[in-house]
């Protein structure tokens, strides 16, 4: 008896387990939590099944006694609202946010993918006056997980360690004299034509969108502009990029991030690229770092991490793989139209990347962080030879013109509907049990 109960047990013990993954995991957490101010405190109205892309919900909030909201997510989650209204009634006084007041109640007046970041896990909105209790939230929960796998310029490096048989861009120094001032600001910089302008499309939920490199140099330095903009999100002490200099012993690795300051800046502001926040990046680099070549010209490639970070490995988002994938077109958007940004401005120091000696800082070839990917199979960026392993790939950069898409533009909305979504799931795997042990039955009898 107790051998042919067995496999039904089995079928409810696998039952159980599958009902936690497929179903447990969104209600565990439960969302965005919404709350509303009584007389007796805050009382939970209701959740919002958030995700990674920002998607609009709709929350009726009845016996509301007050116009006090908080949205609250689950432990240890950070999350970005981009709108929030009440009604006809709109947000006056926010409470929770990074930004300051005047600015974070800009960004909440309209979706447009300028988010505010919610500091401490909850938000309080205020609304004034206004009739309604139809709560309508634009938000946007970044993943529990988020694995440190940065986008590689030129695309083809992306999931690769870089070596000296990557792909490159070149520049000859002296076609571009001029310097940047390192303060994180681009908006007052006049950048010109772009070594390169890359469509980048991440698996992270951040928008698609462009990114821009300038290069240029002063006989001693060379220096970087890079926008980075599709990470509308700021993450500290995770937000960086790099620059890569193909060196006579290997390669050479320079990052800037909020707290690495030494080879340049980075800024979370407006540029003309786009109408939210976004990072921006300023490096100086010792020019005779580089190794040249017969034609007196250096090689050069950049890596980009903000919690944007490119799709995995085979999910239907590819990296396009393309032979010339990066094409430098003349930016119509210049000059930067900049707004104030006196929110998440970094701190203006002196710059004295100047005074350092060209072998400041030890050789560290850093490698990416996903190196459990297996190495995939591009084409190389120049069609005219095969690439031989120890030589560098150059990037021939084409002068050709590609019509930018809206930039202001945003990603089709997630479904709301979580709840029932994961219902669905749920039936299909009660459906695949009930017919396992139908099947276990027959073969009993």
């Amino acid at each position: 008896m107790r051998r042919d109960n067995q496999p039904i047990k089995s079928c409810c013990w696998l039952y159980l387990v599958l009902m936690l993954a497929v179903g447990g995991t969104a209600h565990a957490d439960g969302g965005l939590k919404v709350l509303v101010k009584s007389d007796s405190g805050w009382t939970p109205a209701g959740a919002l099944e958030s995700g990674k892309h920002p998607a609009t919900h709709n929350l009726t909030l009845a016996g509301l006694p007050g116009a006090e909201v908080m949205i609250r997510a689950p432990r240890g989650r950070a999350f970005q609202l981009d709108s929030a209204r009440l009604g006809q009634r709109r947000v006056v006084r926010v409470v929770g946010a990074v930004e300051g007041q005047a600015l974070a109640l800009r960004k909440l007046s309209k979706k447009d993918l300028d988010l505010i970041h919610v500091r401490g896990g909850a938000v309080v909105l205020h609304f004034g006056p206004g009739v309604g209790r139809r709560l309508t939230v634009t938000a946007r929960l970044e993943p529990a997980q988020l694995p440190d796998r940065p986008f590689h310029f030129p695309l083809v490096n992306t999931y690769k360690e870089v070596t000296r048989a990557s792909a490159f861009y070149r520049y000859v120094p002296g076609s571009q004299r001029g310097k940047l001032k390192l303060d994180g600001n681009l908006a007052r910089e006049q950048l010109g034509q772009p070594l390169a302008k890359v469509f980048t499309r991440p698996g992270s939920g951040h928008p698609d969108g462009y990114t821009y490199f300038w290069v240029r140099d002063d006989g001693r330095l060379l220096y970087v502009a890079l926008d980075f903009v599709p990470d509308n999100t700021t993450d500290e002490g995770k937000d960086y990029a790099r620059v890569y200099a193909l060196t006579s012993t290997g390669v050479r690795s320079f990052q800037v991030d909020q707290k690495r300051r030494r080879w340049g800046r980075t800024g979370f502001t407006y540029t003309g690229r786009a109408v939210y926040q976004h990072k921006v990046y300023e490096f100086a680099v010792p020019l005779s770092i580089f190794e040249k070549d017969t034609s007196g010209a250096i090689r050069l490639s950049f890596a980009a991490y903000g919690t944007v970070m490119p799709p995995d490995v085979g999910a239907d988002k590819a990296l396009p793989d393309t032979a010339v994938p990066d094409k430098a077109v003349p930016d119509k958007a210049l000059p930067d139209k900049a707004l104030p940004d006196k929110a998440l401005p970094d701190k203006v120091v002196p710059d004295v990347v100047d005074k350092v000696a060209d072998k400041a800082a030890p050789d560290q070839k850093d490698k990416v962080a996903d190196k459990a990917v297996p190495d995939q199979k591009q084409k190389a960026p120049d069609k005219a030879a095969t690439p031989d392993k120890t030589k560098a790939q150059d990037v021939k950069v084409s002068s050709d013109v590609k019509a930018s898409p809206d930039m202001g533009g945003e990603k089709a909305e997630e479904g709301c509907n979580c709840a029932t979504s994961g219902a669905a799931r749920g039936g299909g795997v009660m459906l695949l049990l009930l017919l396992g042990l139908a099947a276990l039955r027959r073969r009993r009898d």
